[in-house]
């Protein structure tokens, strides 16, 4: 939630109502789905994290009784302000509204029984601390549920994924235009694969794992455990030059630890991310955000090589992923490209438009797919696809 507050201030009035009927009414169902998932019990202490103007932060608070205690916290002043104005019911716990922002909890280790995230982890700048946080301050026994739009991989979902897009884009209103970043952010949100994967690897047992809407929206309920899980460190192998394709997804992220177990730290790697164009008439705050979230993405991945001493050139580009990726390759002649392999239904993928798919088509150099691991804590070799011999 880094850099997306100032897109909620002005929105925070009508945010309820808007929201309910961009879903049809259908978040109203979500969030009770999410609501029975938690189930908070009287006396306990429960955490909402973007609470944004405390719809549910409330009904928590009634779940939790006179005895419990209840905390809404948002980056978002309007958010807050609006939440702080809202009557409280009297047999409900007292709620704390706290600014902050999820991906540095102000909070001690183990302090709460019951954590929920509803349609805010994909607004953090960084998702995966932003859930590392929330089991860190969860109580041995405790309880996370996320409720969450995602990147879908089903046909299904990534339908209702466009047609979302296609809606939000109809928000021609001035105060309005910030809802365009509910389309654009799922450019930046993990797959449900990806989310679970990520959940296991902070120290999280799922329990649970709801779809609608194909699977564009998920509800994760986990609990915590011991430790996390660990991947194991194949042996190093030969230098090269190389273009690391990477989005910011989990997926990308195992690309990028395949290129730290099986290259030399000799090895220049040209790390690329391209942020796609803006549809026409897109809201100023949308793409500033929309940027920032690119760029934040990128000099992530590049860090996590630089710090295993690799040669980085890190590389944020405007356009159409594949062709911007290619004309990018023409001018480096790299040894190889490699990019993550998402699990999505063929459908999904044609209507996304594949940029994995689009490379092996057309590079001249080959192409490294890195598929994602089958398991939490299991690494996979990734297959080599090489469509025809380097450019000479």
């Amino acid at each position: 939630m880094a850099d997306t507050p100032e897109l909620f201030n002005d929105i925070a009035a009508g945010y309820d109502i808007v929201s309910a009927a961009l879903s049809v009414a259908g978040i109203r169902a979500w969030h009770r789905s999410a609501r029975r998932a938690l189930a908070v019990r009287p006396g306990q202490r429960v955490l909402d994290v973007g609470c944004g103007t405390g719809v549910v932060t409330r009904d928590l608070a009634r779940d939790a009784g006179p005895r419990g205690e209840v905390v809404g916290l948002d980056p978002s002043v309007g958010m807050l302000a609006a939440a702080r104005r809202a009557p409280r019911h009297p047999a409900a716990a007292p709620i704390q509204w706290v600014e902050g922002y999820g991906e540095n909890l102000p909070f001690p280790d183990a302090s709460f029984d019951r954590v929920t995230a509803q349609f805010s982890l994909r607004n953090m700048m960084d998702w995966r601390r932003g859930l590392a946080e929330m089991r860190r301050v969860l109580r041995p026994g405790g309880r996370l549920v996320v409720l969450e739009l995602l990147q879908p991989t089903t046909t299904r979902g990534t339908l209702a994924m466009r047609a979302l897009e296609q809606i939000t884009r109809l928000l021609w209103l001035r105060a309005w235009l910030p809802y365009r970043w509910l389309g654009r952010s799922l450019l930046h949100a993990p797959t449900p694969a990806e989310l679970a994967r990520h959940a296991a690897a902070v120290g999280l047992v799922i329990e649970t794992e709801r779809h609608w809407l194909g699977d564009l929206v998920t509800l994760l309920v986990a609990s915590p455990r011991s430790g996390p899980a660990s991947l194991p460190e194949p042996p190093a192998r030969a230098h090269a030059l190389l273009i690391w394709a990477t989005d910011g997804s989990d997926t990308a992220g195992w690309a990028g630890r395949w290129i730290q177990a099986h290259f030399g730290p000799d090895t220049t790697i040209h790390v690329v991310t391209v942020c796609p164009p803006f549809p026409a008439q897109d809201a100023p705050a949308v793409e500033i955000t929309d940027r920032v979230a690119w760029r934040h993405d990128l000099e992530r991945a590049a860090k996590t090589l630089q710090d295993g001493g690799f040669t980085v050139v890190p590389r944020l580009l405007e356009g159409e992923p594949g062709p911007s990726l290619l004309r990018y390759a023409a001018a480096v002649r790299p040894d190889a490209i490699v990019v993550g392999q998402k699990r999505r239904a063929p459908g999904a993928d044609r209507l996304l438009g594949s940029v994995a798919r689009r490379l092996v088509a057309e590079s001249p150099w080959p192409v490294i797919l890195v598929p994602p691991p089958t398991g939490a804590a299991a690494g996979e070799e990734p297959v080599p696809q090489v469509p025809r011999p380097p450019a000479g």
